[in-house]
């Protein structure tokens, strides 16, 4: 054995052993004592970097839920903005503490004090903006404010950890030149007898100091990989398969909506903000954790606590720690931009999918349209001198489509009389690239007609394409023949109207001389018609009354009334008014017999009308009733009663109710076609004469005169003549007389059948009358619709004319083409007004309650050019709100301010007044209704040239002019729309005027209630 593996020698050195390192340790302890001195000063160090970054880490999180705040304006982020301040308060005061032995600290505290009070203030102020939106001036610059002050908050924060990473690094070397002493001496003390004590010192030294190296590192990295996590929107967690334990980094629970550790890191507590649409589907991932090696990656949905949909993706791994236990390690990320992203970008392709699909149909359309439309293109390529031409132009010339054509060959089609000005414009085009706008004549070989073909250009230039020259060719031969068809047709248009006046006022005259009065009842709408000279019939003034019943019914003798108002009822039950005869009681006292009758009749529509006529018989019944005298005075047979009856077409008989005898006159037979000779003088034997559809009619008149009633009025009806089988009209009319011989009627039975004829045959002049009147507007509402195409292409050419051409006319030339365009724009005002006139014709206009204060606005938002041009000022009374047709009164409203600015003096700003009231009255001008109603009148004046009063109803007369059209421009229909306008509302329109003075209209609307 060797003498130091001899037990004694090594007790010897472990006695040594020990003495030395009872003294080592005494020299270890004074070096170990000042290395945890060291270590609490490096420790420290450590701390206050850490609650720098978690300081920096929280005042991020407070901009974070500031800008999230303007983004979503969600006020439940304003409690987590005071949470977030609260909480960088107390790492304020954390901090404090921990930095007040070092003075540089301390001053860069202060600022980063101050820095925080003037963010904190920002956001304040930020929380004030609720209602503005993200696009706002004040929040655009509150968020700037609040990232400046971020970073000027980074920066103190960044100098203070600078700050104690110099003073760590120097606090490392000061522990590490210690930690090297204390084993160095000892190396040298115990070099031999504790060589295997000195390994294992230096052993745990070197690990000591490698751990030291690694707690610096690992911190590091778990600060690093905490902030990457924010930036980067994506968490790690962990599952330990042995423990079945979780662990999610603090951007977890971020990500879910809750501060770091809120809640207890449990895969239930997770899965429970997993969309429920997902959540299946996760439950059998989390089932694979313990045996599966590798996942994902896999993406889901979470519902935030907030409530916000997010798109999360996750990937996990299997790996072993030192404990040689089975962890699985997992990353997730936020992928809902990405998600929005792709989204976007599928919906974009889908975009381009149809916009081609969308070019596709419209190079399809415009070859169509080519066709349709009547013209074709040629492209001509600059560069290339070279020519492209669309297949229409082809079918435009009648020849087979052959694209590689030269453009000269096409010479040969056209006529010799127009090949030069095109020879010349190809050549213009050569030299300038554009050519101007011209017209030539072809011969298509196809059908030898002569076609005309319109030519226009235009230069292209861009980068996508060469530059080239599109030339279109129109065929515009039809606009040519349409222009001479509407000529023709304006002068058959201006034949028709004047026929339609003439026919009119022959209407009005045959009723006059007639002495009758025609109506009409639209049985669907219950509307009335009364013609003029039913109004006179019954002494009232034209149009000075609504035509409906009740209004009527006041003209009507009261011992009339209720026979009438049954006859009203029985003709609205039946559709049909045989006959009826009342009195009518006038104004003036007069009271005059009327008889009325009607048919059912079908206008263009067909629609269902009854149409009928009132006949004043006065003088018949006059004539009847001395005729009645007459027989009471003579002979029941006398001879000349006899021929009267025969001239008069009439003959009488008595009927005695109380014996029921009768006895009948001579011409009673006759008109009945009835043997005398063998005839029983019984009512009974009168029966079969009469008319089977009036046999229940005359039934009731012969039971009043069996009850002996005293007021039956005249009757009418028909019969059938007994030996010709014809069928006449009679009326039969009744003197009740009783005397010492009893109670008989003295009765007189007319043959009217001339007197109906002539009737029926003026009712349907009339309606004859209303059809042409219908006719002729819906005639003049279609021509003036077709007179606008071609007009339209008239005023294109003259733009077009205007612009490239008319610097080369002549000056006679230009005078000429200005006469044009006056007469184009004349006669363009004069269709629209025409159409506005036909349109005020219409009866289908619905009423509808309309606050006249927005229709005066919108009437002179139409005119605002005309009113600024006029520097025109409206002043303007408040309006009410009543029933009418609404744009048919802001058309009255609009052409009433035109007219007022049409006629104002030149260099004085017209000044229109509107007034309004309400008033009652049975006199408007020189109208005298028969009762007196309620109107609204509204009053327009104004400061202009005015116009003499004999001309106040001349004015209203359709194309009526008081001043030359180069005078003045008009077109003489705007009042005569007015007027119309006010008549569709059953109201009346008065002109008075005084020379160079100013004018004024009064409109009257009757009150609805």
């Amino acid at each position: 054995m060797k003498f130091y593996e001899k037990p004694l020698f090594l007790k010897i050195i472990f006695i040594l052993s020990i003495a030395i390192i009872l003294f080592i340790s005494a020299v270890s302890f004074r070096n170990i004592k000042h290395l945890n001195e060291s270590n609490d000063v490096v420790k420290h160090s450590y701390i206050v970097y850490g609650n720098l970054e978690k300081l920096y880490g929280d005042i991020k999180d407070l901009e974070i839920d500031r800008r999230n705040y303007f983004i979503t304006k969600d006020k439940n982020i304003i409690l987590k903005i005071q949470k977030d301040v609260s909480v960088v308060n107390k790492d304020l005061e954390v901090v404090e503490k921990l930095i007040n032995d070092n003075p540089k600290q301390v001053a860069s505290f202060k600022i980063l004090k101050l820095k925080f009070k003037e963010k904190v203030t920002i956001v304040e102020d930020g929380l004030r903006f609720l209602n503005l939106t993200k696009d706002s001036p004040l929040v655009i610059e509150n968020i700037k404010d609040g990232s400046n002050k971020m970073k000027e908050i980074s920066v103190v924060i960044n100098k203070m950890i600078n700050i104690e990473k110099n003073l760590l690094s120097k606090r490392l070397y000061e522990n590490n030149e210690v930690s090297k002493f204390a084993p160095v001496v000892n190396y040298f003390a115990l070099f031999v007898t504790l060589f295997i004590l000195i390994v294992a010192i230096v052993k745990i030294s070197r690990d000591i100091k490698m751990l030291t190296n690694y707690n610096s590192e690992l911190k590091l990295a778990i600060e690093s990989s905490n902030m990457a996590e924010q930036i980067g929107e994506f968490g790690i967690w962990q599952y330990n398969v042995e423990t079945d334990l979780f662990h999610y980094s603090e951007n977890i629970f971020r990500m879910l909506g809750y501060n770091p550790n809120e809640f207890e890191a449990k895969l239930e507590n997770y899965a429970a903000h997993v969309h429920p649409d997902d959540l299946p589907r996760m439950l059998e991932i989390s089932r694979q954790f313990k045996t599966a090696d590798k996942l994902g990656p896999y993406s889901y949905r979470i519902i935030r606590k907030d409530g916000e949909v997010r798109f999360f993706r996750g990937v996990c791994k299997i790996i072993k720690n030192l404990s040689d236990e089975r962890m699985m390690i997992g990353i997730t990320s936020d992928i809902t931009e990405e998600v929005y992203g792709q989204l976007h970008i599928e919906n974009k392709n889908i975009e381009l999918q149809e916009k081609n699909k969308t070019l596709f149909l419209a190079n399809e359309t415009n070859k169509e349209a080519e066709i349709a439309g009547s013209f074709g293109t040629i492209q001509w390529f600059v560069e290339d001198d070279r020519f492209y031409y669309s297949d229409n132009v082809f079918r435009l010339f009648g020849i087979e489509i052959d694209k590689g054509i030269d453009i000269k060959d096409f010479f040969k089609y056209i006529s010799s009389e127009d090949l030069e000005i095109v020879t010349g414009r190809l050549k213009e085009m050569r030299e300038r690239r554009k050519f101007k706008p011209y017209v030539f004549r072809i011969k298509r070989p196809d059908s030898n007609e002569v076609r005309h073909i319109s030519v226009v250009s235009k230069f292209i230039s861009n980068d996508t394409v060469k530059d080239y020259v599109l030339v279109i060719l129109v065929d515009v031969t039809d606009n040519i023949t349409a222009h001479k068809t509407i000529e023709k047709r304006n002068k058959e248009l201006q034949d028709a109207f004047s026929r339609l006046i003439i026919t009119n006022q022959a209407a009005k005259f045959g009723e006059e001389i007639g002495k009758y009065g025609n109506w009409q009842w639209n049985i669907k709408e219950n509307t009335w018609f009364f013609s003029e000279n039913l109004y006179k019939i019954l002494g009232a003034k034209p149009f000075s009354f609504d035509a409906n019943l009740d209004n009527y019914y006041k003209y009507i003798h009261p011992e009339d009334l209720e026979k009438y108002k049954q006859a009203m009822a029985n003709m609205m039950e039946e559709e049909n008014l045989p006959s009826v005869t009342y009195r009518i009681h006038k104004p003036s006292g007069e009271i005059i017999h009327v008889k009325s009758i009607g048919r059912p009749v079908y206008d263009a529509s067909g629609k269902k009308l009854l149409s009928g006529s009132v006949i004043d018989i006065t003088d018949e019944v006059l004539k009847n009733e001395m005729l009645q005298k007459a027989l009471e005075e003579i002979s029941y047979y006398n001879e000349s009663s006899k021929e009267a009856e025969k001239i008069g077409n009439y003959g009488f008989w008595k009927w005695d109710v109380d014996k029921n005898d009768f006895e009948f006159s001579d011409n009673i037979f006759r008109m009945f076609g009835l043997d005398k000779e063998n005839f029983v003088p019984v009512l009974d034997s009168f029966i079969p004469t009469i008319y089977p559809e009036d046999a229940a009619f005359v039934t009731e008149y012969l039971e009043k005169f069996r009850k002996k009633e005293k007021n039956i009025a005249s009757y009418e009806h028909r019969i059938v003549k007994q030996n010709t089988s014809e069928i006449r009209y009679i009326r039969v009319s009744n003197k009740p007389i009783e005397d010492n011989n009893g109670f008989y009627y003295m009765m007189i039975t007319q043959d009217i059948t001339d007197e109906i004829n002539k009737n029926a045959e003026t009712l349907q002049k009339n309606r004859e009358l209303e059809a042409s009147n219908k006719e002729l507007q819906a005639f003049n509402y279609v021509a003036s619709h077709d007179l606008q195409e071609p007009l339209r292409k008239i005023e294109t050419f003259i733009s077009r004319l205007e612009t490239k051409d008319y610097k080369n006319l002549t000056e006679i030339g230009q005078q000429y083409f200005d006469r044009i365009k006056v007469a184009a724009g004349r006669m363009r005002l004069l269709i629209q007004d025409l159409l506005q006139f036909s349109r005020t014709n219409k009866s289908d206009q619905v009423f509808e309650k309309a606050n006249l204060n927005d229709l005066l606005e919108a009437a002179k938002h139409e005119i605002a050019e005309s009113i600024d041009e006029k520097s025109a000022q409206i002043v303007s009374e408040e309006l009410p709100s009543i029933k009418v047709i609404p744009f048919q009164i802001q058309q009255l409203f609009i052409n009433l301010l035109g007219n007022s600015i049409k006629y104002s003096k030149a260099d004085v700003a017209p000044i229109i007044n509107i007034k309004y009231q309400k008033i009652a009255t049975k006199k408007i001008g020189n109208l005298v209704l028969p009762t007196k109603k309620e109107f609204h009148q509204f009053t327009f004046s104004d400061n202009g040239i005015g116009f003499s009063q004999e001309y106040s109803q001349r004015i209203f007369e359709l194309f009526s002019r008081l001043h030359n059209k180069d005078e003045i421009a008009g077109t003489g229909i705007g009042l005569a729309i007015c007027k119309k306008i006010v008549e569709n509302h059953k109201g009346y329109i008065i002109a008075e005027g005084h020379p160079n003075e100013g004018a004024e209209f009064n409109v009257y609307l009757p009150d609805a209630n």
